[in-house]
């Protein structure tokens, strides 16, 4: 506690002022004797507010008569001041009659210049008394102000400390991590829960031991990362430990504060990835494995199938193929429940036709059926596309109306649906054997069957239903059944019932099953086609002339109105969003004046209302970018003649904007390479392709022969193949072919082969040799991935899964034969089109176009690269019409081009700017940009 100061006595400060000059010397002189005044001097009124605003006079003695100014003013004048408004005034006077005025003015006392020296500084004395035992009054309550606020600031110090405390001793309390602080002796002081709960020791066997009992692996330790705790019970838990000086600036002081992280999740969970890694890698493997020799089963039962045999062959060749089948049901099976409990299986979510959905399921159950009646109850048709994943949905009913049939010997099997609260319902009621309540418990359990009797009657494995209650699950909804023994089953599948914004109409332009009938048809007429992007204008235009259409084009929708007053066009496509006049406008005005010719909408936009603006402004149709050229035939079909004496791939008119497309033949036999490390896949591929292997030099002799018009003995084959069964190998044959001026126009090539040079690796060095080879990949294997493999080799990839059958893969190299990009497709191969890993082949993500050559993607290159620009400056410069036409153009045509991604920023941009959502643009345009940047480096 601070002891209370003494009052340090300090002299006076006296002001006089006096006109006199007498006066002044002789008070002066009085008062100046006495060292406790400091005396200083004014002689008017001017003098003595200039003097008393830096002196700050405790008392001032002023006559009463002066020249400039009576006392009494200069009284009121100091008063005034904030300065001296304290300062004690005595007037100074000769006459009485003054004293009245003076007290009125402030003075507190008024002496007579007659009275004695002695009764003038007694006066004054009295007078210094008063200020000084002032002084005091104010020095006390001063310090009684301040011992206060003393005392009241080490409460407050003390509140916050304890405060502090309860604060630092929440955290280490709440602290995740183990921790403890050591004296300079390395004993422990203090611990935490934490600790005490990692290490199994209570806190009184911790406190005053020292810290090497919680530590093992001291001896011969190299450091604190050596180092594990030793818990009570005598295990090891594996930490992290961080020592630090419980005073940094004291460090030598010894005290630290140790804090120990527990590791032990982060170890299981780094092996729950390895052990999950290294299960996907099996998979993979098993995949591979099970899939090669399954591919050479199924397809050579498909070649013997298509030869002379008995009828005792026959029969085992169908329990052949039926086998096969059987077996690679079971894979797949095995893979889809291997890829749910990994929580790797991927559900899309994409419009889907109900009906088409459930007509194409009554196909194959009507064919399948085996006697039994089967019916599909619907209630009316649905309005609109549905939302889900139509392929997971067929799966579940394909597995339950497969059960269904396999467990009716006779009766009915019937599939209805009908939606209630928001919920889509799926019955499949059959009148089979039935199910008892104990098999009902366990019925969806993986490799679960009725009894071992059911298996051997019927076979499978059980592995169905589970897949399809998981599949449900994911889908958000669920499975019910009901059965009774001998009186048959139902099972009602629930999934959450949402309705897209697409309508289904007649309008559409539906892909009908005449229009898929003959797809080599050609079609005679002339065609307007209205777009202001000119990669796409290149590309449309190459696909309409190749299906026999005489093409004209227009930039926007004014240029259409002026071509369509200067000659007649049997059908006109409009794109919706160009400049000048845009599609709507376009079709509106052609209507206005008259024209009737049919007009079909272009726009990469696939919301409702956009399709019925098109159709309020009088269009017939609508095709959403990117084309599919299954609905653009039937679109022609529709409003063009027919030229049946022309196949698909004639054009009644040169193509002016793109050079002509150059095949490696007009004539078989097509030279194949193949590369497979697998003896009894390259068989099969032998068969496929005609029976006969080729080497290098027999197949460079071949096209040799065909380039200089001589005969070939082997003319009436369309195929001759060049087999390897190592990347190496299949190479050097590339590269021998392409030294003399024959390349291979197409290379299968298996994507798991032996390590050395795997399928991708050999893919780049067939590219490295020749950039125009088109690159089949033919795989089994669970983990290729689409995007990383476009990286690496560009465009003029395709996908074949195993196992695949002699047509599949003779479909594929007659599109690689015609030249990929150029040659259009046979309807088997726009029907069989193999399915892509890991690519969900939906209306969300198109299949690029392949009428896409490498001038056409150059052209896109260079394009995209000037919108790119164009939307750095309309950026900057905040123009935001500029800035939603680069980003329009860029949506219609990103998507064509396979560039899915930048199609959706673009999107994006353009629905944020319509909305004049504009906080977002930056970030989505930095994105945009950055894309656009990755493919042009690419």
């Amino acid at each position: 506690m601070n002891t209370p100061q003494a009052l340090e006595v300090s002299p006076i400060r006296i002001m006089l002022v006096d006109d006199s000059a007498t006066v002044r010397r002789t008070y002066s002189e009085l008062l100046s004797k006495n060292p406790l005044y400091e005396v200083r001097v004014a002689s008017n009124m001017d003098e003595a507010l200039e003097l008393a605003e830096h002196f700050l006079p405790d008392l001032c003695i002023i006559d009463y008569y002066m020249p400039q100014g009576n006392g009494d003013v200069l009284t009121r004048t100091l008063l005034a001041q904030p300065a001296t408004c304290k300062t004690l005034v005595v007037i100074l006077t000769e006459q009485s009659e003054v004293e009245e005025l003076a007290l009125a003015a402030g003075a507190m006392d008024v002496i007579y210049k007659d009275e004695p020296a002695q009764t003038f500084l007694h006066r004054i004395a009295v007078i210094q008394n008063y200020i000084n035992n002032l002084r005091a009054l104010i020095f006390s309550a001063r310090q009684t102000v301040e011992q206060e606020q003393r005392r009241e600031q080490m409460q407050r110090q003390k509140q916050e400390s304890q405060l502090r405390q309860q604060w630092l001793e929440s955290i280490l309390q709440s602290i995740p991590d183990g921790l403890c602080v050591t004296d300079a002796g390395g004993s422990i002081e203090r611990v935490n829960p934490a600790l005490l709960e990692m290490s199994g020791y209570l806190q009184s066997e911790l406190i005053g031991k020292g810290v090497e009992l919680l530590l093992v692996n001291i001896e011969g330790s190299t450091g604190l990362e050596d180092l594990q705790v030793g818990c009570a019970d005598g295990s090891i838990l594996p930490v992290s430990i961080t020592r630090t000086p419980l005073e940094p600036t004291h460090a030598a002081h010894g005290e630290y504060v140790w804090v120990f992280h527990d590791l032990s999740e982060l170890l299981s969970a780094e092996q729950a990835h390895q052990s999950s890694k290294a299960k996907d890698e099996f998979l993979a493997s098993m995949s591979h494995e099970l899939r090669t020799p399954l591919t050479s089963i199924i397809g050579n039962a498909e070649i013997l199938a298509g030869t002379t045999l008995t009828e005792d062959q026959q029969s085992l060749l169908g329990f052949m193929r039926s086998s096969s089948k059987g077996l690679l049901a079971l894979v797949n099976d095995i893979l889809d429940i291997s890829k749910i409990e990994a929580g790797k299986f991927e559900i899309d979510d994409a419009p889907y036709d109900l009906d088409v959905l459930l007509e194409e399921i009554e196909r194959m159950f009507i064919v399948h059926g085996m006697g039994l009646v089967f019916e599909v109850n619907r209630p009316q048709p649905q309005q609109h596309l549905l939302l889900g994943d139509a392929k997971r949905i067929g799966q579940i009913l394909i597995n339950l109306l497969g059960n269904a049939v396999k467990f009716t010997s006779q009766g009915k099997v019937t599939l209805s649906y009908w939606v209630e609260e928001n919920m889509l319902n799926f019955s499949v009621r059959d009148s089979g054997i039935g199910m008892s309540p104990e098999v009902l418990q366990r019925l969806f359990q993986p490799f679960e069957q009725a009894d071992s009797s059911i298996s051997r009657r019927f076979g499978g494995t059980g592995l169905g239903l589970h897949i399809s209650g998981s599949l449900a699950v994911l889908m958000g909804g669920d499975i019910h059944v009901y059965s009774q023994q001998e009186k048959g089953s139902e099972f009602i599948l629930k999934l959450p019932y949402r309705e897209s914004d697409v309508q289904i109409e007649a309008n559409s332009i539906q892909q009908s099953d005449d229009s898929l009938s003959d797809l080599n048809q050609s079609f005679m007429g002339e065609v307007l086609l209205v777009e202001d992007t000119l990669e796409l204008q290149l590309l449309q235009s190459r696909i309409l002339r190749t299906m026999g259409a005489t093409v004209t084009i227009a930039n926007n929708g004014e240029e259409a109105l002026e071509k369509t007053l200067q000659q007649h066009f049997d059908l006109i496509f409009m794109d919706m969003q160009m400049p000048v006049m845009d599609g709507l406008e376009g079709t509106k005005t052609l209507r206005s004046v008259g024209n009737e010719t049919p007009i079909v909408g272009l726009t990469a936009n696939v919301m409702q209302r956009h399709r019925e603006q098109f159709f309020d402004a009088g269009a017939d149709g609508f095709l959403q970018k990117p084309i599919d050229t299954v609905k653009l035939r039937g679109v022609l079909k529709k409003y063009l003649k027919s030229n049946p004496r022309k196949q698909q791939g004639s054009s009644t008119q040169p193509d002016a904007e793109s050079p002509p497309v150059v095949t490696q033949s007009d004539t078989p036999p097509y030279p194949i390479l193949v590369i497979d490390d697998e003896q009894s896949v390259l068989e099969l591929y032998q068969s496929a392709f005609g029976g006969d292997v080729g080497e290098a030099d027999e197949t460079v002799e071949i096209l040799e022969g065909l380039i200089e018009g001589r005969p070939i003995n082997k003319a009436e084959k369309e195929f001759t193949v060049t087999i390897a069964d190592q990347g190496k190998t299949g190479v050097q044959f590339a590269r021998q072919a392409f030294q003399q001026g024959l390349p291979f126009p197409v290379a299968f090539i298996d994507m798991r082969m032996p390590p050395g040079m795997d399928g991708l690796e050999t893919a780049k060095a067939l590219r490295e040799v020749d950039q125009q080879i088109s690159i089949v990949i033919v795989t089994a294997y669970l983990d290729v991935d689409p995007k990383k493999i476009h990286q690496e080799l560009g465009r003029g990839v395709f996908y074949m899964n195993k196992p695949f059958g002699v047509q599949e893969v003779q479909q594929i190299a007659r599109m690689f034969i015609r030249g990929w990009g150029k040659g259009p497709q046979t309807a088997d191969q726009e029907e069989k089109k193999p399915e892509q890993p890991h690519v969900a082949q939906t209306a969300t993500t198109p299949v690029v176009d392949p009428m896409i050559d490498d001038e056409l993607m150059e052209l896109f290159y260079e394009r995209i690269a000037e919108h790119s620009k164009v939307i750095r400056a309309a950026l900057a410069q905040e123009d935001w019409a500029e800035l939603r036409m680069a980003v329009h153009t860029i949506k219609g045509s990103a998507a064509t081009f396979g560039f899915f991604e930048i199609g959706e920023i673009a999107k994006e941009m353009q629905q944020q700017i319509t909305n004049g959502e504009l906080e977002q643009l930056p970030d989505l345009a930095m994105r945009l940009v950055g894309e656009i940047d990755k493919i042009l480096l690419d």
